[in-house]
């Protein structure tokens, strides 16, 4: 016995001219029987909180790309922190965010509206709080000259976030003889590449690498699916953090609004995804710690049929940090610094650092820029 229940909405559609939602009948059919357009034609189901159907004749099919309303409107008329507390369901109606308030999401967030959705606030993204880069340990014991080193040194390679390729840490050495250059940045994914899977990206930016002590981490990523007019009046920051002496910038974080009727970015909005700086030269007594690469910048992405572009985007790189020469001994440490995380740009690589004692830790990279998408068509397929 074969059991035809959700299947047969979809037969009805290929068979039949009659309206149907999702399925709630079940019928009953042995091995071998035929089945016709008129079995189905009493199939009727309920129909969703928005009275939406499935119409055969017109070959059009209900969305159900932003969720189905079921928490209802939603006003942010103070500030509210979801980092902290959650609301149970993200399956909006309207939302508003009002002028002079804050909401404040976790990475990784999508809110999802049936009808409109209207920022006239600040919609702070919190870092991704991913992997960063660090050496975890070094034990120097130095004696009489030349110096003997007993050496403990593990790292922990920075997170890729949405990126094509993570930052690398820098680089240690327990003398003056050599030169040697910072970690790495990041690779950004190419355009292309963002274009098709922007639906598949939640991550938001690569983590810097680090030197003895941490990179940053990468900005986080929000989603906005709306099925109504989405309009950002306010300011949406989805920014990396800066990077503590021999740490790499994160990558700039992610904002994706996507709507299969408006997007208006209207000339009093901001959205910012932007890398975070790398950090700079620090001597500690025997110890020179060299100059970080900043973060790439981030990916901001506007999906809608109808896009109104006027308002303020701002997907920079992170600066490097600055280096510097300073006077040192034979046997003074010589720490590297990280590379920046990468998003829609690269990061920026550590600086190099020349031998000597006369030692010269040069200035990091910037990370690069990071990159807009504006997608002139509905958004269903790619989420």
């Amino acid at each position: 016995m074969n059991q035809i229940t959700a299947i047969a909405a979809t037969i009805a559609l290929a068979l039949g001219s009659q309206f149907v939602t999702a399925g709630s009948i079940t019928d009953t059919y042995t091995a071998g029987d035929t089945v016709s357009a008129s079995t189905f034609e009493n199939i009727k189901t309920e129909v969703n909180d928005n009275d939406n159907r499935i119409d055969t004749n017109a070959g059009n099919i209900a969305s159900l790309f932003g969720g189905d309303g079921s928490a209802g409107d939603l006003v942010i008329s103070a500030d509210a922190d979801w980092t902290a507390t959650s609301p149970p369901n993200l399956f909006f109606n309207n939302v508003t965010i009002d002028a002079t308030t804050t909401l404040t999401v976790p990475s990784g967030t999508t809110i999802y509206c049936s009808g409109a959705f209207i920022n006239n606030g600040l919609i702070l993204v919190a870092s991704n709080n991913n992997r960063t880069g660090q050496f975890n340990g070094r034990s120097n014991l130095r004696t009489t000259t030349p110096a003997t080193v007993s050496l403990r040194l593990g790292s922990r390679n920075p997170d890729i976030g949405d990126a094509a390729s993570s930052a690398t840490n820098g680089s240690w050495s327990p003398n003056s003889g050599q030169s040697f250059s910072g970690g790495q940045g990041g690779s950004a994914m190419q355009e292309a590449a963002i274009r098709s899977s922007i639906g598949r990206m939640y991550r938001g930016g690569g983590a810097g690498g680090g030197s003895d002590t941490q990179g940053t981490s990468g900005g986080g990523a929000l989603r906005v699916l709306c099925r109504g007019d989405i309009s950002n009046n306010g300011e949406i920051r989805a920014n990396a953090n800066a990077a503590g002496s021999g740490g790499g910038g994160g990558g700039g974080g992610i904002i994706v609004l996507a709507s299969p009727t408006s997007v208006q970015h209207l000339g009093t909005g901001t959205l910012s995804a932007n890398g975070g700086n790398g950090g700079n030269v620090v001597v500690f007594g025997n110890l020179l710690r060299g100059a970080a690469g900043g973060g790439g910048g981030g990916i901001v992405a506007l999906i809608a049929p109808t896009l109104v572009n006027v308002g303020t985007i701002s997907v920079d790189g992170g600066t490097g940090g600055t280096g510097g020469t300073n006077v040192l001994t034979n046997d003074s440490d010589r720490i590297s610094g990280g590379g920046g995380g990468a998003s829609g740009g690269n990061g920026g690589s550590g600086g190099f650092m020349n031998p000597g004692t006369n030692a010269t830790a040069f200035d990091g990279t910037d990370g690069s820029l990071g990159i807009t998408v504006l997608i002139a068509a509905s958004p269903e397929a790619l989420f």
